[in-house]
């Protein structure tokens, strides 16, 4: 049998080339034309934020709302310590600190009542911010990484927000498929940024997107991420950069939204089978209800078993792989501030990603299924 990974590979057929080919024509190839401004309005309309914009990375849109909140050099921005080192290494860009925290076990989210403690125990307020006691620098925003898009608790978030003036980033890189349900994220978040990354349930080959309803914050992340250029030419109002989409990966993008239904759906089945034929009890599927999953994780406290399993898939030709390294294991961990992480350093090395790509078929997805039961 051919060799099975557990990465998420893109669903392509005639569509993108048909729609590569019409942006060709159109000679519509770089970050200026109609298709980019069609792709935007069309990711606006599937998350119910007001503005959209396309930009060449998730990366960059995370930069970049970092960036348009007007941060000082050292201002300090709260995440997850589970999560892919883009969130940081856009925190660190910008000039900010990252203050990472502990994981909530049932979504793999941010854990809010350890942020909401450790403000309270290590910042004091002064004027509309707080400020940590030891840096005695600003705490300015949080962002939330939701987890294979595993929706979060948000009105939790909402309230934690508003109490200590708080701007919201969700880091949705990998939760196209949230915003498939009756959730309006839109509500709760000031900034929303989704990556279009080649292994993402809609990709755009590379890209991102950035949504708000803050007219203000869509004014300056357009203007950044355009060289902060002026109707006057080569006269520019600050320091920007080239980081928006082209018209080629928006091409795709506007293909593949043609099939998001149909993506929706098999990574539905997909994600039911697991769900509803798994009779091993010491395997643990981590899932929400009401999403359609980025990937498929299962827990097993068993090391050993771990291991087990992952050799014998091994030897027939399914790779099972572990998810990220949490942020305070890296190298970098000096230019984070760091507190307890219970949760997930239980949990880190008991995460196994399940095989999940759409192109596999229905009678693969089975058979992984079985032989996960064997192991009782």
């Amino acid at each position: 049998m051919k060799k099975i990974f557990n990465n998420i590979e893109p669903f392509l057929n005639n569509l993108e080339k048909k729609s590569v080919i019409y942006a060709l024509k159109k000679r519509e190839i770089s970050t200026y034309g109609s298709l980019s401004k069609k792709f935007e309005d069309k990711i606006s309309k599937l998350t119910k934020y007001k503005y959209t914009i396309g930009l060449n990375s998730g990366s960059s849109g995370l930069f970049l709302s970092f960036k348009s909140l007007n941060t000082k050099k050292g201002d300090i921005i709260i995440t997850s310590t589970y999560t892919f080192v883009a969130t940081i290494n856009s925190i660190i860009a910008a000039d900010c600190k990252p203050w990472i925290f502990d994981v909530e076990k049932k979504n793999l989210g941010i854990n809010l009542d350890q942020v909401s403690d450790q403000l309270k125990k290590r910042c004091f307020k002064r004027g509309k911010f707080l400020y940590h006691k030891t840096l005695k620098k600003r705490v300015v925003a949080i962002c939330p990484v939701i987890f294979a898009g595993f929706n979060i608790n948000y009105k939790k978030l909402k309230k934690l927000a508003n109490k200590h003036n708080l701007k919201i980033i969700a880091d949705s890189a990998g939760a196209i498929g949230s915003f498939n349900s009756n959730r309006r994220i839109s509500k709760y978040t000031d900034i929303n940024v989704i990556s279009f990354n080649g292994n993402k349930l809609i990709t755009t080959g590379g890209g991102g997107t950035v949504s708000t309803n803050n007219y203000r914050i869509y004014k300056k992340i357009n203007s950044l991420s355009a060289n902060c250029v002026t109707k006057k030419k080569y006269v520019h109002t600050d320091n920007g950069f080239n980081m928006k989409m082209t018209n080629i990966h928006a091409a795709i993008g506007l293909a593949q939204l043609k099939k998001k239904e149909h993506i929706f759906m098999k990574k539905k089945k997909i994600w039911d089978i697991y769900l509803n034929k798994k009779k091993n009890e010491k395997l643990e599927i981590i899932y929400n209800k009401d999403n359609i999953p980025w990937v498929f994780p299962i827990l097993i406290k068993n090391v050993n078993l771990k291991k087990k399993i992952v050799k014998h898939f091994k030897k027939k030709n399914i790779i099972l792989n572990d998810f990220w390294v949490p942020m305070h294991n890296q190298s970098f961990k000096q230019k984070l501030i760091l507190n307890n992480f219970k949760n997930i350093n239980f949990l880190k090395n008991k995460i196994l990603l399940l095989p999940s790509d759409i192109n596999l078929s229905i009678s693969i997805i089975n058979k992984i299924v079985k032989e996960l039961n064997k192991f009782r």
